[in-house]
């Protein structure tokens, strides 16, 4: 029986070089996935892995989604905090007539300086 020869690294892939080390254990890690029971662990990986990308960008859905109501949120409540302000406003404008009449500057006090002073 002819021994097995081991399964190698090349030195770059996609143009990033490999340091020795990393090509040795990658080596290794290739022969024990080259196995029944490699392949079907390699699978599971690979399965959960997708799950777990798919879970992740389906978050990422989701917190946009709430991100943006939340902006919906704050902007209709800047709109009626415009409105309420709008409506306090008018009532205490209504009140401070009501209370010293509309529009008029009341001044009763007789012109000239006040009576008993020496300022002429």
């Amino acid at each position: 029986m002819a021994k097995k020869k081991a399964t190698k690294l090349p030195k770059t892939i996609a143009g990033v070089k490999l340091p020795k080390k990393v090509r040795k254990q990658g080596g290794a890690l290739l022969a024990k996935v080259d196995t029944p029971l490699g392949r079907e662990l390699l699978a599971a990986g690979l399965v959960a892995a997708g799950a777990a990308l798919a879970q992740r960008g389906a978050v990422r859905e989701a917190a946009a989604e709430a991100e943006g109501a939340v902006e919906d949120a704050a902007a209709k409540g800047a709109r009626v905090a415009g409105q309420i302000g709008g409506i306090v406003g008018a009532a205490a404008n209504a009140a401070l007539d009501r209370l010293f009449g509309a529009g008029e500057a009341k001044d009763d006090r007789p012109a000239g300086p006040p009576p008993g002073s020496t300022a002429h």
